[in-house]
């Protein structure tokens, strides 16, 4: 069993209506760290794509990607060249059960970061 990171985000389960706020992710540290959705720092988020769970009610899987885009631009000044990294959130997909299985997607509201 590998290391992961703790994700705390509050939802519902689109399958039964459940609340659901316990979340793991293997795209930070891996160091079992905690961390809450709404205030975790913008480079988090850069690396942060999805985070996942199981419903504690209907014992479906539940998996959340971090719909972004992500765009990195050249930039040349006085002979250097330069990157800026541009990242534009569009919000959450949520899924919920098994590929082929009545799965379901729900988007959900998440103000982008500036």
């Amino acid at each position: 069993m590998g290391m992961f990171d703790y994700i705390t985000f509050h939802c519902t389960c689109p399958n039964c209506g459940a609340e659901v706020s316990e979340f793991q992710t293997k795209d930070l540290n891996d160091t079992m760290s905690n961390y809450f959705l709404e205030t975790m720092s913008l480079q988090d988020l850069v690396d942060l794509d999805n985070f996942y769970t199981m419903c504690p009610k209907c014992d479906k899987s539940l998996d959340i990607t971090v719909n972004k885009k992500v765009t990195i631009k050249i930039l040349q000044k006085d002979g250097k060249k330069t990157f800026q990294l541009e990242v534009i959130y569009k919000g959450l997909v949520l899924k919920c059960g098994l590929v082929g299985e009545n799965q379901k997607t729900v988007y959900l509201d998440y103000p982008a970061r500036k």
